[in-house]
């Protein structure tokens, strides 16, 4: 199943890193989970998509997660537009390019060795953001994913909660950065997620004892409580 609080291995990609694309305004969120032994013939599959994207060449990126620890299986992609009109645009841009059926057949081949697939889209929410925008993301090696279900009855203490924990960071100067996603499909009503990236887990190590709170202790995932770290694949990543 996957993870409720995740650290995401993180060497990112040349794009990810120079881009101006983060955070972005839509965020996708694709997490595939490989059936055993299938792994060899999805590492193929998947480096050979992100091909087709490149002679395709979409616009958008395509950041590929490997687990690291913990598993073998689980893959997440992420992906950013700064629109849903952007999303429908891509969207008809793979559906009507002259590899359409490449990519339709690659996808099609992926899913036969699947054991799940989610697929979820979740707009950033910036009020409960901390230092969003502080950040060099060629610098980033790791990243904390929290994914957590806020019912509509919480809503309001969840956000003073977040906004009480930013301001006790910011008075102490602490030096953090983490962006907020709320869910619009792909996941129930009320599901958020949580984004923090590290240079170093060095950095984490001053509050790991109370790492993710109120996160974790105060809202509930809708997933298994389980722990993961991937690693970037930059074979599978776009651009390359």
């Amino acid at each position: 199943m996957i993870a409720k609080t995740i650290f995401l291995l993180a060497a990112v990609v040349p794009a990810f890193a120079q881009s101006s694309w983060w955070p972005p305004r839509i965020l996708q969120i694709e997490r595939e989970e490989v059936q055993p032994g299938k792994m060899p013939q999805y590492e193929t599959l998947s480096a050979a998509y992100a091909d087709a994207l490149g002679r395709a060449r979409v616009t958008v990126h395509r950041i590929a997660l490997n687990m690291a620890v913990g598993g073998d299986r689980e893959r997440v992609y992420i992906t950013g537009y700064e629109s849903m009109e952007a999303v429908e645009r891509a969207r008809d841009d793979w559906g009507q390019g002259p590899l359409r059926l490449e990519l339709e057949t690659l996808r099609e081949k992926i899913s036969e060795i699947l054991a799940d697939r989610q697929t979820m889209v979740a707009v950033y929410r910036p009020e409960l953001s901390y230092r969003p925008t502080d950040f060099n993301y060629s610098e980033i090696r790791y990243v904390l994913l929290n994914q957590h279900l806020v019912a509509a009855s919480q809503e309001a203490q969840y956000a003073q909660d977040i906004k009480g924990q930013m301001n006790t960071l910011a008075k102490a100067d602490v030096n953090r950065h983490w962006y907020v996603f709320r869910t619009l499909v792909g996941a129930p009503t009320g599901t958020a997620i949580l984004i923090e990236p590290f240079r170093s887990l060095r950095e984490v190590d001053p509050f790991i004892d109370n790492f993710a709170s109120p996160f974790n202790s105060t809202y509930l995932s809708s997933r298994s409580p389980e722990i993961g770290i991937f690693m970037v694949s930059h074979r599978a990543s776009y651009p390359k």
